[in-house]
């Protein structure tokens, strides 16, 4: 339960394909638990969305402007990003309360 960019484990860190491999490997059983309740989520959201939708009520979400340092997305797609050769952030943005 730690942010990719402070594992200890460099080649996983770095997004290595022989490293992903072994790590999948090893934790095949909590991949395929997560996948299974990625699974049953989808299927309820798509009841509940189709409930509502029949029901004439509409559902929206709020949409990122960023995308977090330590989301998945940036571990596997480091390029997308403003990174340098170790994924550490280049340029950042904030905001400021006023």
């Amino acid at each position: 339960m730690a942010a990719w960019y402070t594992w200890p484990d460099e080649d996983i860190r770095l997004h290595k394909e022989h490293a992903c491999f072994q790590y999948a490997c090893e934790l095949e059983t909590d991949i395929r638990l997560f996948t299974y309740v990625q699974y049953l989520f989808f299927k309820q959201w798509k009841r509940i969305r189709s409930y509502a939708h029949d029901h004439g009520v509409g559902i929206f979400g709020d949409m990122p402007i960023y995308v977090a340092l330590d989301s998945a997305d940036v571990w596997a797609h480091p390029k997308n990003y403003q990174l340098d050769g170790r994924n550490n952030p280049i340029e950042v943005a904030a905001a400021i309360r006023i």
